[in-house]
C-alpha cells in the first residue's frame, strides 16, 4: 500500500515499521535507566531491544535506496543537506536546552552508592580491591578491603584471578563496597597524604562529612571519593575549571570526528551518511540480485573483522561499523528489488511475523553482548558481543518489526510518527539520561515484565505526544533544517533540487 505525501511516494507498512522502531528507541532508552538499578527483566528487555532496533532503520534505509545514483557532487551535497545538515541543527539546538537542564539539576551531583553498571571491567577493579594494593592509595583500598564480608573478599579474589563474574557476584561486590559508605570517617585528609589530588577531590576531603544530613548525602560523597580511589584515571569525574566555550570547543572537535556530542543521538545521522557513502560508491558493481545476495555475507565478514578489535577506540565517522551495518543496508535493497515483500499475502506476514519473533527471541539471550559496557548490543560503540548471534538476531528481528508492519491496519497517527523518526530520534536526547533518571526514580516500576511494559510504554507515549508540537513548529518553518531540503519556505529557500 502506497500513498502521495508532498509529492513523493509514502510506502505505509515502512512508515508504520519506522513509527516501531523509534518507539522502540524511546522505550530502550528508559528501560536502560531502569535496568541500572539491577532490574533484570529490565536487563532483559533492554538486550533484545538493543539487539536489532538499529539495524532495523539501517534495512529500512537500504530498502528505499536506488541503482543509479547522481554523480559525486550532487550525491553529497544531497547525503550533506539530509543527514549532515540534521546533525549541526540538532546539535546547535541542543545547547541552550542543555544549559537549561543543568540549571535545573545538580551538575555535580552523585547517586549514594557505586552501581555495579559502571563496572566496565571486572578483573580490573577486583585487581585494585584485592590485596596487593597500589602505593598510593595502599592505606584507603586497604580500609575498603578489610570492610568486606568473607564472601565478598572471595569474590574479588576469583575476579582479580581473571574468572568470569555473574551477575549476582557482580552485584555482591557492589553492596560490599556500599555497606561502607555510611562511614563518616571512611575518608580523610590524612589517608592521601602527599599525594596530588585534583582540585575537586581535595576540596571534597578537606569538607569531608560533617556538614552533612545522614543517609544520601554521606553516601552520594562517599561514593564519589570511593569511585575517584579506585578509578583516579577516569578524571573526567573531576574536571573543573574548563569554560563553556572550553567544553563546546571540545565537543565540536568531537563531532567534526563522527562523535556528534553535542547531540550524541544523531550519531546514527553520520553512520547512516558513511553507510550511504559505501553504497554510492560499490553500487554499481551489485548489477544483480546474485551480486547483492553475494555481497551481503561479504560484508558482514568485512564489517566483522573491521570491527574486532575496536575496544575503546574511536571509530571515525563510524567507517568501520558502516562496512557491517552495510550489509543490513543490502539486505533491504535486496528485499526492495526482488519484490519478496511485495508479493507477501496476510497469512504471509503472519508467518514471518511468527517464525521471525520465534527466532528473534530464541536468540538474544545468547548473545553476551558488551564485554566492556552494559550487557547488551551497542551498535554506535561497536559492541556486538557474538557477531554471528548478533547478526542472526539483528536480521530476524527487523524482519519481525517488517512483518508486524504489514499486517497493521493503516493509521494516520503511525505514519505521521513513522515520517518524523529523524526529529524523534534527535529530540529524545532531552530525555535520554537526566529526564529519564528522574522520571525512573518518582515511578513505583516493579520488576516484573507486565509493569515494566505499562509504566515503559506509558511514559515514552506522554514523552513523544510532549514533542509533538515542537515537531509541528519545525516542519512548519524549519523543514529544510531536518531533512527534507527539498522543500521551499516559508523562511528558507529550498537547498537541493
Amino acid at each position: 500500500m502506497t500513498e502521495e505525501i508532498g509529492g513523493r511516494r509514502r510506502i505505509a507498512w515502512l512508515d508504520t515499521a519506522r513509527a516501531y522502531g523509534i518507539f522502540l528507541v524511546f522505550y530502550g532508552h528508559f528501560v536502560e535507566v531502569i535496568s541500572r538499578g539491577d532490574n533484570l527483566n529490565a536487563v532483559t528487555q533492554q538486550k533484545l531491544i538493543y539487539a536489532f532496533h538499529m539495524p532495523l532503520f539501517i534495512l529500512l534505509s537500504g530498502y528505499l535506496a536506488k541503482a543509479q545514483l547522481p554523480g559525486l557532487w550532487p550525491f553529497l551535497r544531497k547525503q550533506a543537506a539530509t543527514r549532515l545538515l540534521p546533525v549541526i541543527f540538532f546539535s546547535v539546538l541542543m545547547v541552550p536546552i542543555g544549559l537549561a537542564l543543568d540549571s535545573l539539576m545538580d551538575r555535580d551531583g552523585f547517586p549514594p552508592g557505586v552501581r555495579a553498571r559502571w563496572v566496565d571491567d571486572w578483573q580490573d577493579l577486583s585487581g585494585r580491591l584485592a590485596p596487593p594494593h597500589g602505593k598510593d592509595y595502599q592505606d584507603i583500598r586497604a580500609r575498603l578491603w578489610t570492610g568486606m564480608s568473607d564472601s565478598a573478599q572471595v569474590t574479588v579474589r576469583h575476579g582479580a584471578a581473571g574468572d568470569s563474574l555473574t551477575a549476582a557476584q557482580r552485584r555482591l561486590i557492589t553492596r560490599a563496597i556500599n555497606a561502607q559508605l555510611d562511614q563518616r570517617d571512611l575518608y580523610s585528609p590524612e589517608a592521601f597524604a602527599g599525594v596530588k589530588l585534583p582540585p575537586t577531590v581535595q576540596q571534597a576531603l578537606e569538607a569531608g562529612t560533617l556538614e552533612l544530613d545522614d543517609g544520601d548525602p554521606v553516601r552520594s560523597h562517599n561514593a564519589r571519593l570511593t569511585w575517584w580511589t579506585l578509578f583516579p584515571e577516569d578524571d573526567w569525574w573531576w574536571e573543573e575549571g574548563d569554560s563553556l566555550w572550553d567544553e563546546w570547543l571540545r565537543d565540536a572537535i568531537w563531532t567534526l570526528r563522527g562523535y556528534p556530542n553535542f547531540n550524541w543521538l544523531t550519531w546514527f545521522l553520520i553512520c547512516l551518511f558513511t553507510v550511504e557513502l559505501i553504497h554510492f560508491l560499490v553500487v554499481r558493481l551489485l548489477t544483480s540480485s546474485l551480486r547483492v545476495g553475494l555481497a551481503i555475507p561479504l560484508f558482514c565478514v568485512a564489517g566483522w573483522l573491521a570491527t574486532m578489535d575496536m575496544g575503546r577506540r574511536q571509530d571515525f565517522w563510524f567507517a568501520r561499523e558502516s562496512l557491517l551495518l552495510y550489509a543490513f543496508y543490502l539486505a533491504g535493497y535486496l528485499l526492495c528489488t526482488t519484490g519478496v515483500l511485495q508479493r507477501l499475502s496476510l497469512r504471509g506476514s503472519i508467518a514471518l511475523l511468527l517464525m521471525a519473533g520465534a527466532v528473534t527471541l530464541g536468540t538474544f539471550q545468547l548473545n553476551p553482548g558488551s564485554p566492556m559496557y552494559n550487557p547488551v548490543v551497542l551498535v554506535n560503540l561497536s559492541q556486538h558481543g557474538h557477531v554471528g548471534l548478533f547478526l542472526l538476531t539483528a536480521f530476524t528481528g527487523s524482519l519481525m518489526v517488517i512483518a508486524l508492519a504489514q499486517i497493521t491496519p493503516a493509521s494516520r497517527l503511525i505514519s505521521v510518527i513513522g515520517r518524523n523518526t529523524l526529529v524523534l530520534m534527535a529530540l529524545s536526547y532531552i530525555y535520554f539520561r537526566p529526564i529519564n533518571y528522574l522520571i525512573a526514580d518518582l515511578l513505583p516500576v516493579g520488576p516484573s515484565h507486565l509493569e515494566l511494559v505499562l509504566w515503559c510504554t506509558a511514559v515514552c507515549l506522554a514523552q513523544m505526544a510532549l514533542l509533538a508540537p515542537v515537531i509541528w513548529l519545525l516542519n512548519r518553518y524549519l523543514p529544510q533544517l531536518i531533512g527534507t531540503p527539498r522543500v521551499s519556505g516559508p523562511w528558507l529557500p529550498k537547498l537541493v533540487d
